[in-house]
């Protein structure tokens, strides 16, 4: 039988069974980018022949675009037909994979994305702490704090400013719920030009599931699309460790 697999269940069955992965997407999606090891057998090329490369003994994975495209299915409905016990439909697909901000293979030659700049040492909190408690972590240069839960999710926005209330303040009586994200994958030019045309300078980035990836700040985006290296941005940037002007 066919089953559904989520990011979390496919990362397993890589790392823990070795699961072979198939790429049923036409040749050319494929050259621009796949899941690091996969194999590429289109669905209009999936026979008993194309798929003699796979083993019968370990699990096979297979994926497309993202939910909404019915090529993985239907390619897990194939395998199955040639006699695989073993299938796993990865049902978000590729979309999914780049929204986690997990590697890649394919063509070098792309259009710098969100993940491109993504820094991962913005501060986080509860929304149980105490302003007590955020105070240590909003410290220094620092201006906010996100806060997050159940596991990671992205709940709302801490400024310093609210750090004047008494201790024992609660941090999801102060925060301001609902801050704007983007996703990983996106392309890079396009939102920085949205960032300078609103104002704007950094937005968070989440996965499509809301959990926190880091920050990306406007000006160092800007930077890297000028083609400056990244590790001489990080090593040039004023607000780094810790410092990044909130947006309003």
């Amino acid at each position: 039988m066919v089953i559904s697999a989520d990011r979390q269940q496919v990362l397993r069955l890589i790392e823990a069974e070795g699961a072979q992965v198939v790429d049923v997407l036409p040749p050319r999606e494929y050259d621009e980018s796949h899941i690091p090891g996969a194999i590429s057998i289109p669905l209009k090329q999936l026979t008993r022949e194309t798929v003699s490369v796979l083993s019968r003994d370990k699990p096979v994975v297979v994926y497309c675009h993202d939910g909404l495209c019915d090529m993985s299915p239907r390619a897990a409905c194939r395998l199955e037909a040639f006699g695989f016990t073993q299938v796993y439909d990865y049902v978000e697909g590729i979309a999914d994979w780049k929204a986690a901000a997990l590697p890649l293979e394919g063509n070098k030659d792309q259009p710098p994305r969100v993940t491109d700049a993504t820094r991962t040492d913005v501060p986080t909190c509860r929304p149980d702490a105490t302003v007590g408690e955020v105070r240590s972590v909003v410290a220094g240069e620092w201006d906010v704090c996100v806060v997050v839960d159940c596991d990671g999710v992205v709940v709302g926005r801490l400024r310093r400013s609210a750090l004047g209330e008494g201790d024992e303040s609660r941090v999801e009586e102060l925060m301001e719920p609902g801050p704007g994200t983007v996703r990983p994958d996106s392309l890079l030019g396009p939102l920085v030009d949205r960032l300078i045309r609103r104002d704007i300078p950094h937005v968070l980035v989440t996965t499509p599931q809301g959990k926190l990836l880091g920050v990306l700040v406007r000006d160092e985006a800007k930077r890297l699309l000028a083609g400056d290296p990244p590790e001489q941005i990080w090593a040039d940037c004023d607000c780094c460790p810790g410092r990044w002007t909130t947006a309003s």
